[in-house]
């Protein structure tokens, strides 16, 4: 019988470019003092109740803005090591990093400007960290930390775009869970915040 292996996909805390809604991508922006508490926050969370995600792994993007969040994780599950993969990093936004979406359009009008990593290729390239953490870890359950944009490049492949890109906004320290036995990973849940008190409030 096949086992099963479970990733918990966790993006970031927050960062100013987030308060500033800048485009960050692959720059490499750190956690501010509200995203430094987020992560903390998780952690204690984490550390109390090992029984809904009971990771024993971490695989982290190499931007430090994720990399400190899954020290915080490491922390709270006395996990010994993080490792990176460079396929974890956010989608590259090239030329508009830095800017909000109001300055991109003025100064690229039509959506095209250089840099601009295709959503396609995002996808390829989470997959394939994923696929990665299944071969390593099979049957194991192992905390990817990432990024919004990579999580919901993930959530539009397995959904067949019916959640995701262009349609589900993720939160600073959410949690998504995915699994696979044989054949296509499984969305389980997604963008849940246990840890988060109050709860944030979405715009429909």
């Amino acid at each position: 019988m096949a086992s099963l292996t479970t990733i918990y996909l966790v993006r970031h805390g927050e960062t100013d470019w987030n308060v500033q809604r800048k485009y960050q991508g692959s720059t490499d922006i750190p956690l501010n003092a509200v995203g430094r508490e987020q992560a903390a926050t998780l952690g204690a969370w984490l550390a109390e109740d090992a029984s809904r995600f009971p990771g024993t792994a971490i695989v982290s993007s190499p931007l430090s803005r994720a990399f400190a969040t899954a020290q915080a994780i490491e922390r709270a599950r006395a996990i010994r090591e993080i490792t990176t993969d460079p396929d974890l990093r956010e989608r590259s936004y090239g030329v508009a990093e830095g800017y909000t979406l109001e300055e991109r359009e003025a100064r690229w009008p039509g959506g095209f400007w250089g840099g601009l990593e295709p959503w396609e290729q995002v996808a390829v390239r989470a997959m394939r960290a994923l696929d990665a953490v299944q071969g390593a870890r099979p049957g194991q359950e192992t905390f990817v930390v990432c990024h919004g944009g990579l999580i919901n490049a993930v959530l539009a492949e397995l959904s067949g775009g019916e959640i995701g890109t262009g349609k589900t906004t993720i939160l600073n320290t959410s949690i998504t869970t995915i699994t696979r036995t044989t054949g296509a990973w499984d969305i389980v849940a997604y963008n849940e915040i246990p840890h988060l008190d109050p709860k944030p409030v979405l715009a429909d």
